[in-house]
């Protein structure tokens, strides 16, 4: 069974004064149903460290949460892993606000928007990719604040949302993939299909 990394988000626990990990159930459970075995990626600098090392790992899921900014500490370990599994060619998925942190990593820029969280819509394909064909006229959903306009020439485009935003896309020549919507939050036999694709 594959190991597959996840990167998670920072919750602040009000009633005991301390931010801590956290990380959906859906997209664990998403995981495992498709036989990954998936491994949680600490917020802590000396123990992310230690996780890569000696943790033999095929994947790793950039997965959503706040926007980036917001937590700089997680910021930092992801555009870590990113650089790490570049190196080591090791597949990488981002999951909405994983997708927008490998824009930001090669330098495309993310604009706010007001229309896109809480929603659903369809996304039409913009390559001659399988995934963009697997996924064309396919109904997601939306919950992100940012999205990302143009790419530059290390990309190619997957899908489009109808104000033609980029809702999906892949590093030439890398497996290295973007998805602006959540496949562990809809069931269904396309996202599976796309998480084995990514980590084959």
């Amino acid at each position: 069974m594959k190991k597959i990394l996840i990167t998670q988000d920072i919750i602040y626990a009000k009633s005991y004064l301390e931010k801590r990990d956290s990380i959906s159930h859906l997209l664990l459970e998403f995981l495992q149903k498709n036989n990954y075995h998936p491994i949680l990626v600490p917020n802590n600098l000396m123990i992310f460290k230690k996780l890569i090392n000696n943790i033999k790992f095929e994947g790793v899921i950039l997965s959503g949460g706040n926007d980036l900014g917001s937590e700089k500490n997680r910021d930092f370990i992801e555009k870590k892993l990113i650089s790490y599994s570049i190196k080591k060619n090791i597949p990488i998925l981002g999951i909405c606000r994983g997708m927008q942190i490998i824009a930001k990593f090669h330098g495309l820029k993310l604009h706010k928007t007001s229309n896109h969280a809480n929603k659903k819509h369809y996304v039409t394909k913009s390559s001659n990719n399988k995934l963009s064909k697997l996924f064309n006229k396919t109904k997601v959903n939306s919950f992100h604040n940012f999205y990302i306009k143009k790419t530059n020439k290390k990309f190619e485009n997957l899908l489009l949302a109808p104000d033609n935003s980029i809702e999906s896309f892949k590093i030439k020549n890398k497996d290295i993939f973007g998805v602006m919507w959540h496949p562990e939050r809809m069931n269904s036999k396309k996202s599976n299909i796309l998480i084995k694709k990514i980590f084959k």
